[in-house]
């Protein structure tokens, strides 16, 4: 048994030819642990104050907008470039070795905006040193109770990336129903559950069926995404 994440099950298959492990065929799924939430955040001179307002910038200034990632085709880039292609903003990719230089960068002024995981970037949103434009989630964060979602102010997007546990090929389903069930027993635990709440992560423990169709749904998305964006990896 392992934890795994959708950057390692929908994203580098994507992105690599040849890769030692196929998603779906090398591993008999658990469950999904947590959604993992993201935030667009800009540095606090960026003149706009919300995700459309990036947009509506961007526009106006074709190509001269960036935004900061840990690198090509690392979940801030995807995140970007998702937003990218579905709002039409020409915003322009920066890439960096990582994404604590890419966050470093966006509170110097260097590159106005990026996505990142809150876990990240709260410390510096509480110290002012970063303004949030929108959460990426469906809902607000309890973290940021007064920070709008991004999809209030452009409609449909959402990105979060997500943890998961999974057997090896071949595992019996009484195995796995019982590794499922002890999860669902420890995500219940009050002290766990607000750790990793105060980590930004969501929980979705939704068992063995749900996480197969997440892995091959992301699979197609990501090969959409990538393939559109020309992304390719570092």
């Amino acid at each position: 048994m392992g934890a795994f994440n959708d950057s390692i099950l929908t994203m580098l298959p994507n992105l690599y030819k040849k890769i030692d492990y196929d998603p779906i065929q090398s591993f008999a799924p658990i469950s999904e642990v947590a959604a993992i939430t993201f935030v667009m955040v800009a540095n606090p001179t960026f003149p706009g104050n919300t995700a459309a307002d990036l947009v509506r910038i961007a526009k106006e200034k074709p190509g001269r907008i960036d935004y900061a990632s840990g690198g090509n085709g690392s979940p801030q880039h995807i995140g970007m470039e998702i937003f990218r292609q579905y709002t039409g903003a020409p915003i322009v990719h920066i890439p960096y070795r990582g994404a604590a230089a890419a966050v470093t960068d966006v509170m110097a002024g260097q590159v106005p905006v990026m996505i990142s995981a809150l876990s990240v970037v709260l410390p510096h949103i509480r110290a002012g040193k970063l303004k949030v434009l929108g959460v990426a989630s469906k809902t607000r964060s309890p973290l940021l109770p007064n920070a709008p979602t991004i999809s209030e102010s452009v409609k449909g997007y959402e990105f979060s990336t997500w943890s998961a546990l999974l057997a090896p090929k071949g595992t019996s389903p009484a195995i796995i129903e019982k590794l499922n069930e002890s999860l669902a027993t420890a995500l219940r635990d009050p002290k766990l559950r607000e750790q990793l709440i105060q980590q930004g992560f969501e929980f979705v423990p939704l068992g063995p069926d749900h996480l197969k169709e997440m892995i091959a749904q992301g699979l197609v998305k990501m090969k959409k995404v990538i393939k559109d964006g020309g992304i390719q990896p570092d």
